[in-house]
């Protein structure tokens, strides 16, 4: 844990190196991410009680619809515009981090280009330059804004949840685990495939 820790610092660190701005209006997207489908859920909810109450009395849908829309166009803006920084960012980091490794390789003897260890830093750096930190670092800003709407969303069924039969909680529980579990057959497979890749770069 330490060591995940200390390399994500790093990598924020890079980031920050590159172009602060970019890094703050990803943490920002990061919070709105994460409230986002709370607040889609309770539009829809309003939605369908309106579609509900007008099979029985007359009800104006033009200000739910009018929501709903609202709120689809502006996630759609949004993802959008944050796929757009994130390229940006990747091609920003790309460039600061190979010319970082341009100036550290015209520090060191030819000698050690022969040295299998460092040859393989070097290459796994350059390689993964353009693509690793960025993922990293979206990655983890996904999973901040899941723990938010996770959050948000246990908020909102510890109160539900009191009115529910007990086989709802049955299930909320079972759903839980099959996420734990699907969280760790990824971390493993994902875990072999860098290892892969790692063990396989001096060869």
């Amino acid at each position: 844990i330490g060591g995940t820790f200390s390399r994500l610092l790093y990598i924020f660190k890079l980031v920050w190196e590159t172009q602060p701005i970019l890094l703050i209006f990803m943490l920002l997207m990061t919070i709105y991410n994460g409230v986002m489908p709370l607040v889609g859920t309770f539009i829809s909810a309003h939605l369908l009680d309106r579609v509900v109450q007008s099979f029985t009395s007359d009800v104006n849908l033009v200000i739910p619809l009018v929501l709903q829309f609202g709120f689809l166009f502006l996630n759609t803006l949004t993802d959008s515009l944050y796929n757009m920084v994130i390229r940006i960012t990747g091609e920003n980091v790309t460039n600061h981090v190979k010319n970082k490794i341009m100036q550290k390789a015209k520090t060191v003897d030819l000698a050690s280009f022969d040295m299998p260890d460092f040859y393989e830093r070097l290459e796994n750096a350059n390689r993964e330059a353009g693509v690793r930190p960025v993922n990293i670092l979206r990655s983890s800003f996904d999973l901040v804004s899941r723990v938010i709407s996770m959050v948000s969303y246990f908020t909102v069924l510890g109160v539900v949840i009191r009115v529910l039969p007990k086989s709802s909680i049955i299930f909320f529980i079972g759903f839980l685990a099959f996420t734990l579990l699907n969280a760790i057959v990824s971390f493993r497979f994902r875990r072999k495939n860098f290892l892969f890749m790692f063990r396989r770069s001096k060869d």
